[in-house]
């Protein structure tokens, strides 16, 4: 079985937990708008998960420029939040506007325990993402 590839557009922060949350997936991390576009134009992913700090908070518009460029790669979209880094927006000003512009799930890594059981539920969450 190949490995499930996925694109984390989100802060540096939250790469250490989601390599136990996706222990055996193909992850990429990248940590702005220009990066995570070039990296769209180029490779194909399964899963596309949006960080609400990404580029300085601003992951609604980065969505939204996926949405109106036909020729990037699109995957589902995954919200997520709760990186150990100071709130510069409110969760409802990401929550609302991923789930507006068809965002599959909006996670708050923070709400769900890091240990083996809360990451084991993220990942199935994910995973229902992909097979949607």
């Amino acid at each position: 079985m190949t490995p499930l590839r996925v694109l984390a557009c989100t802060v540096a922060e939250a790469e250490p937990r989601l390599r136990r949350v996706l222990p055996d997936a193909d992850l990429k991390v990248v940590l702005t708008t220009s990066a995570a576009l070039e990296t769209l134009k180029r490779d194909a992913f399964d899963l596309l998960l949006v960080g609400m700090r990404f580029d300085e908070s601003r992951a609604p518009e980065f969505v939204e420029r996926i949405h109106k460029d036909p020729t990037l790669k699109r995957p589902p979209i995954v919200g997520i939040r709760g990186a150990a880094r100071e709130v510069v927006i409110s969760p409802r000003h990401f929550d609302l506007p991923m789930w507006a512009m068809g965002a599959c799930d909006v996670i708050d890594l923070s709400a769900i325990p890091n240990n083996g059981v809360g990451n084991r539920s993220i990942r199935e969450r994910l995973i229902r993402c992909v097979r949607a």
